[in-house]
């Protein structure tokens, strides 16, 4: 198996390729793998090829991988290219322990230096090896093993020389056996001690020096016997194997008979009783004597009372009778005491002395006495196994019922939800004002009624529109009713001869009379057509100009008056070259001067505006305060966990993000109904403003496309009803909508 490591890639940007040379032809290459850190808007790319040669290499494509990835290639050459790519601030992808390895043969491991059986270590076993070699040094560094080493063999040796010692070996490999580690008599270790056998053990030229007995012999002395001799030669004569009684032989037994039989000085010792008589000792009777001798009277014979015979029986009568350390025992009532049993009465104590206290005299609740009243208090006072029953309010629970909340809940147990607390749009909160959008935000019925827009801006066909500059406007826009809106005929195709206008096209000669030359005296071209000149008679103020009957001013007079061609633009009554004539900008750009930028870079906005697309719009959220646990959402509060959230179709928002529909997922209500909790409950008011299609029962009726109203279609068989299916359409909606900056 061939396979190899690639160093951690550190470079943040740029490619990087690596060649391996495996050095076995037609390999095939199993899997590619290593680690990697991305980062958005950043680009890793990774690579391979293989193949037998460079040049057939270099021809063959690059297959892009992922790590883990199966690798279908053959070939002894494997290169890795790595391509990454950084973002604008420099973070860039991090990889590193790039490893490509080959598929393994599972082959019997062999010496060359490569890893055939697969165990993932080369050449291990010494394959082919362990047989003896001569190294070609002497002692016990002659002989060697066959080894294999980076796939070669070698003659390892076997043992290292080491200090001489006296074994009858070459230790240190000079040649030479056991030089200078011998004895006095030339064999290995100590000298041998001398001993009796009429021979020089200790090679110092003397034989048995210092060891014949104290009887001048080899071995032992004689041990001493009591015969009147000195058998073992120390001067003495039976020393030590004389009895007490200084005669040879054993030892006299004492006898009971008054004399000192075995010579120790005492008489009769251990033979006699302990009353000092012959024969055996005497029994001992109760008697108030020590008959025995043993210093005890009467020991083992009297009872527990200290007298003779058996012990008196027990009685009730305070008195220990049987003297065994008990007063009355086993003559005592269960209750410890002499006489009947007292009667079992209701007062916490157990009368008769039974194990149980009151039994068959407890209420229900396990005291004595009535049963108490039930109150609200979430405890079972009466003990009848409910709790709080007839004293709860309409929630089942106790004290006064919850305020009705804006929440889809019903809070106060009436059977309603959120009646009188939802605002005119059917949801909850303080709505914003109206908006400047061409719809009726504030659901009034009135679509755009004095909106606010920023400073210097008017609310305009549902934008707040800033007027026309000496009748022009930026690239995007056109002039309408002396206010700046955006250009409805971008990307707007219109038929040979036609050209757009507001959006839609007409005929040319409607739109201009750019290369219209009016021959009458006195005439001027307006809307196309050769006309009398309006403007004479007309007096203006310093400043303006008269242009087709109206004072405009004069830059804007000189302007219309150049009547400049296709890309070119007027310039202080001059016409020039348009730098923006054949620039086209995606939407929310504009074109400064022949380059694209952001269209609200030049734009401050009031507060309570923001820009979106080169227009000051209001923001719907400015002032608006939600409660805890919910945000802002384009003017209504929504819970915070469903901001940027889309639910499931078994699924539906709330406070903690997606919850499953649970118990209302089948449930179908009425029109004035949602679900709660698996059961309908009615809304409060009409539903008017909730936006459910009118007077369509079904949500879509007089809301195609066109007006602000919304078409839905509803899961089958889970119906969305009144004020919730608005709620929730609503809600999604909301967070599906981009948030301008």
């Amino acid at each position: 198996m061939a396979g190899y490591n690639l160093r951690s890639v550190t470079l943040r940007s740029g490619t990087w390729r690596a060649v391996h040379d495996s050095g076995q032809a037609d390999l095939e290459w199993g899997s590619i793998g290593w680690n990697s850190q991305e980062f958005d808007d950043t680009t890793l790319r990774i690579r391979v090829r293989a193949a037998d040669d460079a040049e057939t290499l270099a021809e063959r494509p690059f297959l892009n991988v992922q790590s883990g990835d199966a690798l279908p290639l053959r070939g002894q050459l494997m290169e890795v290219d790595v391509f990454m790519f950084t973002r604008n601030d420099f973070i860039g992808p991090i990889v590193e322990d790039i490893t490509v390895s080959s598929v393994c043969m599972f082959e019997p491991e062999v010496c060359d230096g490569f890893d055939n059986d697969c165990d993932g270590i080369i050449d291990n076993g010494n394959p082919g090896g362990g047989q003896a070699c001569d190294t070609g040094l002497v002692g016990i560094c002659a002989e060697g093993v066959r080894t294999c080493v980076n796939g070669v063999y070698e003659c390892a040796v076997d043992i290292d020389p080491v200090e001489e010692v006296c074994n009858g070996e070459d230790d240190n490999c000079n040649g030479f056996v056991d030089e200078g580690v011998v004895n006095l008599c030339g064999t290995c270790g100590p000298v041998p001690t001398e001993v009796c056998d009429g021979e020089d053990n200790d090679c110092d030229g003397i034989f048995d020096e210092g060891t014949f007995n104290a009887c001048g012999e080899c071995g032992p002395p004689p041990e001493e016997v009591c015969d009147d001799e000195d058998n073992d030669c120390d001067g003495l004569f039976d020393e030590g194997v004389r009895n007490t009684c200084n005669t040879c032989g054993p030892q006299p037994v004492e006898l009971c008979n008054g004399e000192d039989d075995d010579c120790d000085g005492f008489v009769d010792e251990g033979v006699a009783n302990p009353c000092g008589d012959c024969g055996p000792t005497p029994d001992e009777v109760c008697d108030g004597e020590d008959n025995d001798c043993d210093g005890l009277t009467d020991e083992d014979l009297i009872n527990r009372c200290g007298t003779c015979g058996p012990a008196p029986e027990e009685v009730c009568d305070g008195v220990d009778n049987d003297c065994d350390g008990r007063t009355d025992e086993n003559v005592l009532n269960a209750c410890g005491f002499c006489g009947p049993l007292p009667e079992e009465v209701c007062d916490g104590v157990d009368n008769d002395c039974d194990g149980d206290t009151d039994e068959g005299l407890l209420n229900a609740c396990g005291s004595c006495g009535e049963l108490p009243v039930e109150v609200c208090n979430g405890v079972d006072d009466d003990c009848d196994g409910d709790t709080d029953e007839g004293v709860t309010n309409a929630c089942g629970s106790c004290g006064l019922l919850p305020e009705e909340g804006c929440d889809l809940q019903d809070n106060d147990c009436d059977g309603e939800v959120d009646e009188n607390v939802l605002n005119a749009c059917g949801g909850c909160g303080e709505l914003g004002p109206d908006l400047c959008d061409g719809e009726d935000t504030d659901c009034d019925g009135e679509i755009d009624e004095d909106p606010e827009c920023a400073e210097g801006r008017t609310c305009v066909a549902g934008e707040c529109a800033e007027p026309c500059a000496q009748g022009e406007c930026p690239r995007g826009f056109v002039c309408l009713e002396e206010f700046c809106v955006v250009d409805e005929c971008v990307g707007r195709e219109c038929q040979e001869g036609e050209a757009c206008y507001l959006g839609e096209c007409y005929d040319s000669s409607e739109l201009a009379c750019r290369g219209v030359t009016c021959s009458g005296e006195g005439e001027v071209c307006i809307d196309g057509a050769c006309v009398v000149d309006p403007c004479p008679g007309v007096t203006c103020e310093a400043g303006e100009a008269c242009w087709q009957g109206e004072c405009v001013d004069e830059a804007v007079a000189a302007c219309r008056e150049a009547n400049c061609a296709p890309g070119e633009i007027c310039e202080e009554g001059a016409c020039r070259a348009d730098p923006c004539a054949t620039i086209s900008c995606a939407r929310g750009e504009a074109c400064v001067e022949g380059v694209c930028e952001d269209a609200c870079l030049s734009m401050t906005c009031s507060a309570g505006f923001f820009c979106a697309e080169g227009i000051c719009v209001q923001d719907p959220c400015f002032q608006v305060e939600c409660a805890e646990g919910q945000a802002c959402a384009e003017g209504n509060c929504v819970w915070e966990a469903c901001l940027g959230v889309t639910c499931g179709p078994e699924e539906q928002c709330g406070a903690t993000g997606c919850e499953p529909l649970g118990a209302c997922g089948e449930v179908v209500c009425a029109a004035d109904q949602i679900c709660a909790e698996g059961a309908c409950v009615t809304i409060s008011g009409d539903g008017a403003g909730l936006g459910n299609g009118g007077d369509g029962a079904d949500g879509g009726a007089g809301a195609g496309e066109g007006d602000s109203g919304c078409a839905c279609a509803t899961t089958p068989g889970r119906p969305w009803s009144g004020a919730v299916g608005w709620w929730l359409l609503a809600l999604v909606a909301l967070l599906r909508r981009p948030r301008r900056p």
